[in-house]
């Protein structure tokens, strides 16, 4: 039997929904780690604990979890189509849903 156990933390602005802080917990097949970016849209980076790097951020950036829950209201209307450019972290890609 395959188990995943993962805990997402999504910290995000009141006002402007834009992404703070982002962290990932995982544990999988006996390996268990974790993931955290604190993400600075005014400035247009975000960094990874960890790294002494940053990257390049876009505008309004989303982390995994807040962009499921800022689509949600989405998914209700069937056959609706939307797309972004608000994500971060390492595969940081326009996405887009249809429903």
């Amino acid at each position: 039997m395959y188990h995943i156990h993962q805990n997402l933390e999504s910290w995000v602005g009141r006002h402007d929904f834009r992404s703070r802080r982002f962290l990932n917990q995982t544990e999988e097949k006996g390996k268990t780690w974790e993931r955290k970016f604190e993400i600075y849209p005014d400035s247009g980076f975000y960094r990874e604990a960890g790294r002494d790097t940053t990257a390049p951020t876009v505008p309004d950036p989303l982390d995994d979890a807040a962009f499921l829950y800022w689509i949600a209201p989405y998914r209700s209307k069937s056959g609706s189509a939307t797309s972004t450019a608000a994500t971060s972290g390492p595969s940081a890609i326009p996405s887009s849903s249809t429903c």
